[in-house]
């Protein structure tokens, strides 16, 4: 039961990896980059740091976005999005404490997505938002609006 469990862990942390690569790849594009600034951090941080460079990137994109550069911000949530992927071994309450920021990122980006008019974007971030907690008030109003 352990190692089923392991298991799925796994393949959830590898999927949202995935999720994290694609909406980093759909962010390049939507910037007009070249992919050539890849991100290469395959260190496995402690809990607490990597925890530090998620809130670093969030507080930078808050930032952004209060100064109303939302295509910059929606990038710097969706790199904070790639760095919420690379956690392991997380305790419970580690883990509840990530999909709660995830969950915020995810809302986060669809505002700013929403501010630049990319509603499919903004949409596919509620979805997001969503898939951490079905009945987020937030996220559905969000994704109503677009």
């Amino acid at each position: 039961a352990k190692q089923s469990e392991a298991d799925r862990k796994d393949r959830e942390m590898e999927e949202e990896a995935q999720r994290a690569a694609a909406e980093r790849d759909a962010e390049a594009a939507m910037n007009g980059d070249d992919g050539d600034e890849a991100d290469h951090d395959t260190r496995r941080l402690p809990t607490r740091r990597r925890m530090e460079i998620v809130m670093k990137n969030k507080a930078e994109a808050n930032e952004l976005f209060s100064c109303g550069n939302y295509r910059h911000a929606a990038a710097r949530y969706a790199k904070a999005l790639t760095h919420c992927a690379k956690f392991y071994d997380l305790s419970p309450q580690e883990e509840q404490e990530v999909k709660d920021v995830k969950l915020s990122l995810y809302l986060n980006m669809a505002f700013s997505y929403i501010k630049l008019e990319k509603f499919d974007n903004a949409f596919a971030s509620c979805n997001d938002a969503l898939s951490i907690d079905p009945k987020n008030v937030k996220a559905l109003y969000r994704r109503a609006t677009v």
